[in-house]
Parts: C-alpha cells; structure tokens; sequence
C-alpha cells in the first residue's frame, strides 16, 4: 500500500517522469529513458566527454540548416566513454524508434586506453538485452549488474525505480543537503535546458561558455598518470574491438557513420608517448577501410584551436566547440544532406 502510494505520489507531482540532467552517473541513467520516451534524433554525436564538450550542437544544426527541415540534432555523448561504453550508447540508439539517420562518432585515443575492463558506468545505463548480450560474450564476470538492468528496465514504467536513485543520494547528505538535492531533482520548477541530449546547450557552455585555462604539458602528465594510474599508455585492441562493433551495429541497422577525430589540446598530445597518435590514426584508418566509412582528421577539417578555444587540457569551451561544429557541418554534415536529396 505505502509503495503504490508513493508511486501515485510521484507521478502526481511529476507527470512528465522527468529526471535532471546531470554529468556522470545521472547522465548515463538520463540517456536511455530519454531515447525510450523520444527515440533518437536524426543527426547525432557520439563519444567521451570531449565530444560532449568539443560540439556545440545548436551551432552544429544551425550550420546545416536545411530550408524548412525538421531534421533534430542531438549529442549522446557521455562522460569518460571509452569504446565500450560508447557501444552500449549504439545498443540504444539502434532499438530507439525513430533511430538516428547519421551518427558523428568523435573518436580519441583515451576510447581505447588500455586500462582494464569495468561495467562501474555501463550498469547504470544497461537494460535485460544488454546483460544477456554481455553475458553470452564475457560469461559470469557481468552477473553482479542483473539488478542494475532489471530497475533501469522498470524505471522505464515505473516511477519510484526511475527516482530510487534520487532518494539514495539525498540519503547520504546532511538534512539541509538532503531537501536541496530532492527540490533540485524533483521540483516541480526544475528544468531541462542545458542538456545537449535535447539538442541544447552543454551545462558548461551555459554556466562558464568563456572559461580558458591554458594546458601545460606538465598538467597534462599528471592527469594522464591519473587516468592511467601510473601505469603505461597503450592502446588496448580490445577496446579497438568495441569500437568496431560500434560501426558494425549501426550500419546493420542502416544508419550512416563518420569517424572524426575529437581535437586533443596541445599539451595533451605533448604529454602522450610518442608512439600513440600514430598507433591511433592507423588503428581508424584501418576501422574505416574495414567498413567503408570516411575517418576527418581535425587537420583534413581544418580545425584550427588556440588555447583560448580550451577550456583546459580535455575540454574544449564554447569558443571551440564553436569551431568544431562549424567545421562539421562544412565538411561532413552538409555534403551528407546533399547526398540525402
């Protein structure tokens, strides 16, 4: 009785069932509730965080304009995706309805870091299909996140899964945290407008678009043995795999894809060995021969970033973003809708 009150409380005060968009764990639970509600835009982004930051989408759409089209544009791009992550994103975007007509996949080293393989991220966003997928591929390793998939299935229909994990999380804070945190997410004045999931404005864009730190190589090695945890950089095949799959998975379902490559800041690409960007640029030249999909260097894009463009060495701010999208929509974006006609 207390559970089915809850649950026609929740859908009284929120009828729309809708969730705050947030970066990390909230943006991977946002993502497939939003592509079940909605389905997929027509032209979207895909990747890391990078790419999230590095496009600005209304710019990206405003640059391909079509005269009187209702073509959508998104960016489902999330945080720390490598490779596999990013598979699971191309899982949902395949069974959305509609699904996407192009999908711009912004590509990176840090997609195929070599640093062991973990579902932390990924259980947050997988459904029952996705568990028995991984299952059959990986065995055992992935029962622990059977319960994970059944309440994002649930949270699909039902309301106290979809803000069970609100309630925990204001569990964890003081009494003042607490009541902040559940106005934030459940108030009925809380809004969806800095998600690029929605074709909007990232939350960096909106809330510091002019930010620039300039990224030394010094700064870029400590964050890279931070990310690495001190270990070597490489490249690691098995994510070079996931990546693949990405491609295969799309084009199966008859969705066009373009690799480009997500600009590194130039501290970034100092601090890497010298080995890794060309491993990098062979490995996607070799993924786009293997299925015939066109591989933009941000050199073939003429994409030219100083370091003002950076908003420090991973993310690019607005200004940047600004020039990557326009360089999309010239090269890649336009020709495509040509080609559409």
């Amino acid at each position: 009785m207390l559970l089915g009150a809850a649950e026609v409380g929740l859908r009284l005060h929120r009828p729309d069932g809708d969730i705050s968009y947030r970066m990390s764990e909230q943006e991977y639970r946002f993502l497939p509730l939003e592509l079940r509600r909605f389905g997929s835009a027509s032209v979207v982004v895909i990747g890391s965080s990078r790419a999230r930051e590095g496009v600005s989408i209304p710019v990206l759409r405003d640059k391909s304009a079509e005269p009187g089209s209702s073509r959508t544009y998104a960016s489902y791009a999330i945080a720390a995706g490598r490779a596999s992550e990013t598979l699971l994103v191309a899982h949902h975007l395949v069974h959305a309805e509609p699904r996407p007509d192009l999908v711009l996949y912004g590509v990176e080293p840090r997609q195929l870091l070599s640093k062991g393989e973990s579902l932390a991220a990924q259980r947050f966003m997988m459904l029952p299909r996705d568990w028995l997928r991984l299952r059959r591929q990986r065995g055992a390793w992935v029962d622990s996140t059977f319960g994970h998939s059944l309440r994002n299935a649930l949270a699909g229909s039902l309301w106290l899964f979809r803000y069970e994990h609100v309630f925990r999380e204001a569990a964890h804070r003081t009494r003042g945290g607490r009541w902040a945190e559940l106005r934030k997410t459940l108030g009925k004045s809380s809004r969806l407008d800095r998600t690029p999931v929605r074709g909007l404005p990232t939350i960096w864009h909106l809330e510091s678009p002019r930010k620039a730190g300039k990224s030394s190589t010094r700064q870029a090695r400590r964050y890279l043995k931070r990310v690495t945890k001190g270990k070597p950089y490489t490249l690691d095949r098995d994510q070079f795999d996931r990546m693949r799959e990405t491609v295969r998975v799309l084009q199966q379902a008859g969705v066009d894809v373009v690799l480009y490559e997500q600009p590194a800041s130039a501290g970034l690409q100092a601090a890497l060995p010298k080995t890794v960007m060309p491993e990098y640029h062979a490995l996607m030249e070799e993924l786009g021969d293997e299925f015939g999909v066109p591989y933009w260097t941000a050199e073939e894009m003429g994409i030219e970033l100083r370091d003002r463009d950076w908003r420090e060495h991973s993310h690019l701010n607005l200004r940047g973003a600004t020039k990557v999208a326009s360089a999309l929509a010239e090269s890649i974006v336009t020709p495509w809708l040509l080609e559409q006609r």
